[in-house]
């Protein structure tokens, strides 16, 4: 049954528990690492940096490779490398001990967006705003710093692909893109299956798949949350409330909620079930 179109009138004053200053530019992204005792952060700075929890530092140095911007992080399955999309187009995987890069893989012609792994931690993938998104192979890139290709590329958008996300079965991948457009695509082939996702006409900037498998949530430009059907491609329900373009979404673990982060300073927690 389709869930109703929401707003929300006020959002309640909240006060942040912890506090990590030390970046000198736009903080893009931060992760949860192995522990629970810890964060990464990634900056337009250029590097990467750890946080304990509780006590707010900084642990150990910066983690850099040159002085270009960093986009986005995420951490393997296995919890021993970190993979960073950057601004010149590289996507760069670091050993989570060490703190050094691995392997460097450069084909993308603009910056890096998005990075994602893949279940099995086999692949990584990564959308670019050259309006692809591209798949790269883990272990054939074991060489240090070696400039490998990408396994597959997907080519079709028409503007910078904002995400990327891994599909159940393991032979799918969705994008989503300043366009306005979601798209699956082939893992093998890089065809894409299908029509594209389209409910308006506003840029899609991030999606999330819900740990069912079942359904996908998106953050647009426009400030809406909305909720698809993975079998139909259909909007099921729309969120609105945020008065900033929505740049992250993710699911609690229990798929019962959704969060977003938009550009109009605030974080919001949607009620899927009710859709409030």
């Amino acid at each position: 049954m389709a869930l109703p179109a929401v707003g929300t009138e006020k959002t309640p004053a909240i006060r942040p528990r912890r506090k990590f200053e030390g970046h000198t530019h736009y903080i893009r992204g931060v992760i949860h690492l192995p522990g629970k005792q810890r964060i990464m952060t990634c900056s337009e700075d250029g590097s990467l940096r750890i946080w304990n929890l509780q006590s707010e530092e900084q642990i150990g140095n910066d983690w850099r490779d040159g002085e270009i911007g960093v986009n986005a992080i995420e951490l393997s399955p296995d919890g021993k490398q970190v993979v960073s999309g950057d601004e010149d187009g590289a996507v760069k995987l670091w050993d989570i001990n060490t703190g050094k890069v691995i392997t460097k893989w450069t084909g993308h012609a603009h910056e890096v967006r998005s990075v994602r792994w893949t279940q099995d931690g086999g692949r990584v993938l990564s959308g670019s705003s050259d309006g692809t998104a591209r798949v790269w192979d883990v272990k054939r890139g074991e060489t240090i710093l070696i400039k490998t290709v990408p396994h597959r590329k997907f080519e079709g958008h028409t503007r910078p692909v904002q995400g990327v996300i891994h599909l159940p079965g393991g032979q799918r991948i969705m994008t989503c893109s300043q366009d306005g457009s979601m798209r699956i695509w082939n893992l093998q082939s890089g065809e894409q299956i299908g029509n594209d996702w389209k409910d308006g006409e506003s840029e899609v900037n991030a999606i999330a798949l819900s740990s069912d498998g079942k359904k996908v949530v998106s953050g647009s430009a426009d400030g809406a949350v909305k909720l698809w059907d993975i079998n139909t491609g259909k909007a099921i329900a729309t969120w609105t409330g945020h008065a900033g373009a929505v740049r992250s979404v993710r699911w609690t673990q229990d798929d019962g909620r959704v969060l977003s982060g938009s550009r109009d300073n605030t974080a919001r927690v949607w009620d899927v079930e009710r859709g409030e």
